[in-house]
């Protein structure tokens, strides 16, 4: 009886591995799937988005991954999911990290841009003669 404990315990667990691996693929086709990859507002298609993934994510790693990728610096959240996803075992591409990845270059850029001077003050009229 002891072998057919191990192997439904060893289905189970493959099971729930794979379930993590269809999540990390969800969580990486999210933009295309949540039908947001055209909303222009980052912000709102960051909610629709998590909103989204808030149904489609079953299993606790997948879960925790994305809630923790809130925490991690901008510049490291792409690599870090696709490292996640992996471990999951989804190794497909990752939409999701390289748009994460574009954004934050974007907005790095945007950052370190100089702002535009200001117009030159209109000189002032010249004294009568």
């Amino acid at each position: 009886m002891r072998p057919t404990i191990l192997v439904a315990l060893g289905l189970i667990l493959a099971a729930g591995s794979g379930c993590a691996a269809r999540d990390f693929e969800n969580m990486c086709h999210a933009s295309e799937r949540a039908g947001v990859a055209d909303v222009a507002d980052p912000a709102e298609r960051a909610m629709r988005t998590a909103q989204w993934l808030d149904k489609k994510l079953w299993s606790r790693d997948a879960r925790r991954a994305f809630g923790a990728l809130g925490a991690v610096r901008c510049e490291e959240r792409g690599r870090i999911l696709i490292q996640a996803a992996k471990e999951a075992g989804y190794t497909g591409p990752c939409p999701m990290a390289e748009e994460s990845t574009r954004q934050c270059a974007e907005s790095a850029a945007k950052l370190r841009a100089p702002e535009p001077a200001a117009p030159a003050a209109p000189a002032p009229p010249a004294a009568p003669r």
